[in-house]
């Protein structure tokens, strides 16, 4: 609630609005029962045991009482609130050590190819974001590809403070930041043949002496798990189809799935609308991504030629290395599309749109459909074999094929 719009735009006005007594007379006030992703109530150590004991943990927020709810997985739960004896504190403490074992100050060095916008700097914002509470998180930038497409980076930079680096020119510098660091796990977050010099994985790997745990992702649906040079203790991959490919490939090595999570976001369409200063009246079609073949913007702009009425926006950098495709689009562009750039502020886009068009022919698990998602928008896309059976019996989902004229009659009925 305090990023919404209206309250960022004018927060010296609001400055109590996150207060306790002020914001529960608001959600009385209006019967608001849409809850925070966290717990506040008054605990005590035997209500610690019969939340950890008796409820059944599936990663939705359940409601156990009137203004009572607790998030989807038990990791998540913490019953500081309310209790000011020291000792009862401890043994609530104690007792939630009992059931979500962390291991101290455990240190995780992050290593990513580099955070220029995208999926992947995406989904690592939300992993650390996920974990930095339990975990002592450092991140290396391996190389800084754009000063310009920064949104997850300057986020990135901002939770982690000065254990964020970037490796100059001389790439042996990480060594040097994993021997000061001593990390307990060095999690790369793409295979290291694709971006790490050789010499720099081999001493990572190869160390004989290493006491760190080596874990691998990787957030392309081009990767072949046999070519591999580099073997890490663990893959953590995004989704079911990559894992089931390295899983046949290479199967003696362990490997688990985080997936990015399609969760229950607060959507107010109008007072996103009037951010954005878009026509309340129009309706509002919505394309998240990078401008490149892949994901196929050309299709939407000929869709947009027949819809004059209907308004396109698409937000999303244009990166000088697909300027062969963007450039003639542009020169091209219906007066109905509008194209916003790289945003900071996407979500504002989610909730003033009515559809979401996702026009890809070539992903593993995009992110920006499981966010449309989120924010409850019937969603348009190819049903790609990567995603496997992921999205069959969502209501919300529609899929799409090269037949443009059945995807305008379906874009039509959404709207």
């Amino acid at each position: 609630m305090c990023t919404h719009p209206k309250i960022l735009k004018n927060f010296k006005h609001y400055a109590p609005f996150h207060e306790e007594t002020i914001v529960n007379v608001l959600l009385w006030k209006n019967n608001y029962q849409k809850g925070l992703p966290y717990v506040y109530v008054n605990g005590d150590a035997a209500k610690v045991d019969i939340i950890f004991n008796e409820v059944t943990f599936n990663g939705n927020h359940q409601t156990l009482g009137d203004w009572f709810k607790i998030p989807g997985k038990k990791e998540d739960i913490c019953f500081f609130h309310g209790e000011k004896r020291l000792e009862v504190m401890q043994e609530m403490i104690d007792k939630i050590k009992q059931y979500n074992p962390v291991k101290e100050n455990q240190k995780i060095l992050c290593i990513a190819p580099h955070l220029s916008t995208g999926g992947m700097p995406q989904y690592l914002l939300k992993k650390i974001q996920s974990i930095k509470d339990q975990y002592n998180i450092h991140l290396v930038e391996y190389a800084c590809v754009s000063g310009e497409y920064v949104v997850q980076r300057e986020q990135l930079k901002w939770i982690l403070g000065d254990k964020f680096y970037t490796l100059e020119e001389n790439k042996l510098e990480l060594i040097d930041i994993i021997d000061q660091i001593q990390p307990d796990v060095i999690h790369l977050e793409d295979t290291p043949e694709s971006f790490m010099d050789n010499n720099v994985s081999s001493l990572i790997f190869e160390n004989t002496n290493r006491d760190y745990f080596i874990v691998e992702s990787t957030h392309s649906s081009l990767t072949v798990p046999s070519n591999l040079l580099f073997h890490p203790d663990k893959f953590i991959l995004p989704s079911k189809w990559i894992q089931q490919k390295f899983t046949e490939q290479l199967s003696q090595i362990p490997n688990d799935i985080w997936e990015y999570p399609i969760e229950n976001y607060y959507k107010d369409q109008k007072l996103s609308q009037d951010f954005l200063k878009l026509d309340p009246k129009r309706k509002h079609v919505l394309m998240v991504g990078l401008f490149t073949p892949g994901k196929n913007q050309g299709e939407i702009f000929e869709i947009a030629k027949q819809l004059p009425e209907v308004q396109f926006h698409f937000v999303g950098n244009q990166a000088p290395n697909f300027a062969e495709y963007w450039k003639p689009l542009m020169e091209n562009k219906p007066d109905n599309c509008i194209v916003w750039g790289e945003r900071d502020d996407v979500s504002n886009f989610y909730q003033a749109c009515d559809v979401f068009y996702f026009s890809s022919k070539f992903e593993l698990m995009p992110l920006s459909i499981k966010e449309a998602l989120s924010y409850g928008l019937p969603c348009l896309f190819r049903r790609l074999e990567t995603y496997m059976d992921s999205y069959d019996n969502n209501s919300l989902v529609h899929y799409i094929n090269d037949n443009l004229d059945k995807t305008k009659q379906i874009l039509c009925t959404l709207i």
